[in-house]
């Protein structure tokens, strides 16, 4: 199939229905993401479902994954196989038959499994709308816009990017049209809004990400990480007291039997607290916090990461003058350790959604960070994704500094490093 012939199809039933001999496509409403019943006569079902295998990019997924997530307009080809040419290549999982679909160049799904990759941040190729915006002057970036809209426009990965670039061009309201639009593509979805938070802190709009972070957490009490999301909003409009405070709120909900799956989490934030209290103790009132709990473990160099998606990073620090990195479970002869914030509610593994490195006496001169991403665009989050670093020069100390940068992981993959920290 040409990839062209795929624009205008909503979802994958409609790309295939009436294109295939023996194939039979039911239950199909033609909207975005709706759940096709889809049969390819002539194979046989080994189990209660008669749904084929799809593969995408040869990777297998469940059928449930292809319909709610796939963009009809990221895919290039689609073959079907059905018989003995199903079987041949995938065994007794295919007995109703194989799609496979290949992804067009840069669109990389669940790329845990694409093989390993080293690169830094910068080395990454853009995705192909990115592509044709980067190679558009600025004074066509807006048509070029609308006209990419007519292909990704239900994408809500396109209008974030989209946003993201328009920003860098210094079309700032037009970044933020985009932005609004991306929002409203997915207005109920926990990830997206924390995302839009996570952008604007990027643009440093500071009260625009407030505004989304507090409507979000007034939904959302019991979710710590918006706890701290807000916290560092705050913080970095010098809004000291409230930081502090609602850190110190977050550390105070009583979870019950679930306490201990909070555990990872609430020491990242009572570690935040402690910090913010150190630099700023003159101004704030601390009245209304238990003293046990100030406290700071005083280190050269704390390195915290986090994604919106809070998903996993398995964090690796490169050390100066050390060849080997420091991971989780494997300190450094410099007495590095990284420790990370265990979530155990997820359904596919436990998720790490915070990972701290640090080092009580650290050696001059650079530190590597390095993440093993496999985030971006996946079939399991519908957003880009993004990554908050937070590093502590002199954590705990009187001449302690704090640096936050957020970083966009739009289509990264693989063993990325994302900063170069100079101590």
């Amino acid at each position: 199939q040409q990839r062209d012939i795929f624009q205008g199809y909503t979802n994958i039933g409609d790309v295939l229905a009436g294109r295939v001999a023996g194939l039979q496509v039911t239950g199909n409403t033609g909207a975005p993401g709706a759940m096709s019943d889809i049969r390819i006569r002539g194979a046989v079902s080994l189990g209660a479902s008669a749904q084929p295998l799809y593969i995408i990019d040869g990777i297998p997924v469940q059928a449930e994954t292809v319909h709610q997530f796939l963009n009809v307009n990221d895919i290039e080809s689609i073959t079907v196989l059905k018989d003995a040419s199903a079987a041949a290549l995938y065994g007794s999982r295919a007995g109703n038959g194989v799609i496979v679909i290949q992804l067009k160049k840069g669109k990389n799904y669940n790329n845990y499994y694409y093989g390993y990759r080293n690169n830094k941040l910068s080395e990454q190729e853009d995705v192909e709308y990115l592509q044709e915006m980067k190679a558009t002057n600025l004074m066509g970036k807006i048509e070029k816009y609308n006209e990419l809209k007519s292909v990704y426009g239900q994408s809500v990965a396109f209008h974030v990017d989209m946003a993201e670039h328009l920003f860098s061009c210094r079309l700032n309201s037009q970044a933020m049209a985009a932005l609004m639009t991306a929002m409203e593509l997915a207005p109920h979805d926990f990830f997206m809004q924390r995302t839009a938070a996570f952008v604007l802190e990027r643009w440093k709009q500071f009260s625009e990400a407030e505004e989304v972070l507090s409507n979000l957490l007034s939904e959302q009490t019991a979710e710590l990480y918006l706890y701290r999301d807000l916290a560092w909003i705050y913080y970095q409009q010098q809004k000291y007291q409230q930081a502090v405070d609602l850190l110190y709120k977050g550390i105070n909900i009583n979870f019950g039997t679930d306490e201990s799956k909070q555990a990872g989490l609430k020491a990242i934030l009572l570690s935040d607290m402690n910090a913010i209290i150190e630099m700023h103790k003159q101004q704030l009132d601390l009245s209304a916090i238990n003293p046990t709990l100030i406290k700071a473990m005083p280190a050269d160099l704390q390195i915290t990461v986090e994604d919106n998606g809070r998903g996993r990073l398995d964090l690796q620090v490169n050390e100066p003058g050390v060849q080997s990195m420091v991971v989780y479970g494997h300190p450094s002869k410099n007495s590095g350790f990284v420790t990370t914030e265990v979530n155990n509610n997820w359904v596919y593994w436990n998720v790490t959604g915070s990972e701290t490195y640090t080092i009580k006496k650290a050696a001059k001169g650079k530190y590597k960070v390095k993440v093993n991403f496999y985030g971006g665009n996946s079939y399991y989050q519908k957003v880009p994704s993004y990554i908050r670093l937070c590093v502590f020069r002199n954590f705990g100390k009187p001449d302690q500094s704090i640096q936050i940068e957020t970083i966009a992981m739009d289509n990264q993959y693989g063993e990325i490093q994302i900063a170069e920290i100079k101590y």
